[in-house]
C-alpha cells in the first residue's frame, strides 16, 4: 500500500525530502519501471541536480564517471573509437598520481562549479593522435593548459614553442 503522507490532498503535490517545499508532482522524476513497477522519486528535480552536481565536483570518484560520460558522449556524436572504462581512468588518474603526464605538476580534479569553467591546472584528457578516438593507448591525463597548449598539434611543436620562449 503506498504511502501518500507527502502528498497534498488531490495528490497533485508532494514535499520534497531534501528542500521540503510541496512541488507539483511534475517536478519530481518518475522511478523504477522494473518488476516492482515505477514509484516518485522522494527528492525533486533541482534537489537530484545539485546532488548529482556535488557529487561530481566533490568526490573522485564522482569525477571520474563525469569524465567517462563526457569522453563516451563525444566518442558516440563524433562516431569515434572508444574502449575507457571508469574503472581504468581512475586506475589512471591514481597511477600518475593525479600528476600531470608531461609536466609533474599536480592537476585539480574538482571544485569548478557549474559556469566556472576549468582552471589552468584541471584535469585535462589530451589525445596523443588528434584524429584518433579516446581509447587507451591514445590519451594521457594533462594540464588544461599543456592540452590547450598543445592544440591539435604534437609533442615536438609544443616544446619547439616552450624553447624558443624560455629562449626570449
Amino acid at each position: 500500500m503506498a504511502d501518500y503522507r507527502n502528498y497534498s490532498e488531490d495528490r497533485s503535490h508532494k514535499r520534497c525530502s531534501a528542500c521540503h517545499k510541496m512541488l507539483p508532482v511534475a517536478d519530481f522524476r518518475v522511478r523504477g519501471h522494473g518488476e516492482k513497477g515505477h514509484y516518485i522519486n522522494s527528492v525533486c528535480r533541482p534537489c537530484e541536480y545539485a546532488g548529482v552536481q556535488q557529487y561530481r565536483t566533490r568526490t573522485k570518484r564522482g569525477f571520474v564517471a563525469e569524465v567517462y560520460r563526457r569522453l563516451k558522449s563525444l566518442c558516440l556524436k563524433g562516431g569515434l573509437p572508444f574502449d575507457l572504462s571508469k574503472e581504468w581512468i581512475m586506475s589512471e588518474l591514481e597511477r600518475q598520481g593525479w600528476m600531470c603526464a608531461l609536466t609533474g605538476l599536480p592537476m585539480r580534479w574538482g571544485g569548478g562549479g557549474k559556469g566556472r569553467g576549468f582552471s589552468w591546472d584541471s584535469v585535462s584528457v589530451d589525445r596523443i593522435n588528434h584524429d584518433g578516438g579516446y581509447t587507451r593507448i591514445n590519451i594521457r591525463f594533462v594540464l588544461n593548459a599543456v592540452n590547450l597548449f598543445r592544440n591539435d598539434g604534437d609533442d615536438e611543436r609544443m616544446y619547439m614553442i616552450a624553447a624558443a620562449l624560455l629562449d626570449k
